[in-house]
């Protein structure tokens, strides 16, 4: 369902945005089933551009560009899985 943006499932299909908990929930994925992530550079990076500047995760993102306000379990999942992947 990766379209180049996002996971574009039938929410963000319906809404246009991209849930920036997907991202992390895949690097997860790929790690605890132990096979690479295919794009894997790019959905850290676009990971990364997601955090807000109080330290936090936005939960979503449109056109590559944050939408929303960070919340706990956006951010609680982008540092696992950030931590995975620093881990490899």
């Amino acid at each position: 369902m990766r379209d180049g943006g996002g996971f574009k499932d039938a929410a963000a299909r319906h809404s246009g945005i991209y849930a920036t908990y997907k991202l992390a929930l895949y690097l997860i994925a790929a790690d605890r089933l132990k096979i690479p992530a295919p794009h894997r550079e790019e959905v850290i990076a676009r990971l990364l551009a997601m955090q807000s500047s109080d330290g936090g995760w936005k939960t979503d993102y449109k056109d590559g560009k944050p939408v929303g306000l960070a919340n706990v379990e956006t951010t609680c999942l982008s540092l696992v899985a950030l931590q995975s992947v620093r881990d490899r």
